[in-house]
C-alpha cells in the first residue's frame, strides 16, 4: 500500500513554489496569444441558457477567441468539460481555459453575472459570485474584471 500512495513521486517530477515577481495582469486576448503547449481551446458552458445574455456574451467571446488563433467550444454542462477538457496527471489539458455560466442579471437564479473561470489543475479555479456589469472597455465587462 505504501508503493502506491508513493508511486507518484517516481513519475511526476517535485515541483517548486515560493514568492515570484509582481507582473501586471494580461487581459484575455494577451493571455490567450501567450499561452504554448498545445492549449488551444477555450471551452463556455451555458448551462441551458440560450436566447438571452449568457448566449449572447458566449458567441461574442467565441469571437474573440477565434480571432486570437483558439478554437472555441460550447458545451451544455459542466460534466461535459470533462470530454471536452480531459487532465492529465500532471494537471495539464488540451484546453486553455474554460468559463461556466450560471446566472446573469436576466437569466438563472441571481440578478448579476455568475459564472466559473476553469484552468488547468496546475492553475487557478476563480468563482465570481456578485458580477455586475459595468461598462468598462467591452459590452461584456464582467469577463475582464471582478467587481465584488
Amino acid at each position: 500500500m505504501f508503493f502506491i500512495s508513493y508511486a507518484r513521486n517516481f513519475f511526476v517530477p517535485p515541483s517548486t513554489y515560493g514568492i515570484g515577481e509582481v507582473h501586471p495582469i494580461r487581459d484575455f486576448v494577451e493571455a490567450m496569444h501567450a499561452s504554448a503547449g498545445g492549449r488551444n481551446i477555450v471551452a463556455f458552458v451555458n448551462n441551458g441558457f440560450i436566447g438571452g445574455e449568457i448566449e449572447n456574451l458566449i458567441n461574442y467571446l467565441s469571437d474573440v477567441v477565434n480571432v486570437a488563433g483558439l478554437s472555441a467550444l460550447i458545451v451544455s454542462t459542466d460534466d461535459d468539460l470533462l470530454a471536452t477538457c480531459p487532465s492529465t496527471l500532471r494537471g495539464v489539458s488540451p484546453c486553455f481555459a474554460a468559463a461556466s455560466f450560471h446566472s446573469s442579471p436576466s437569466e438563472g437564479p441571481y440578478p448579476y453575472w455568475n459564472y466559473t473561470l476553469r484552468a488547468a489543475g496546475a492553475g487557478v479555479l476563480c468563482r465570481s459570485r456578485r458580477q455586475r456589469c459595468r461598462d468598462l472597455r467591452s459590452p461584456y465587462p464582467a469577463c475582464y474584471r471582478r467587481h465584488d
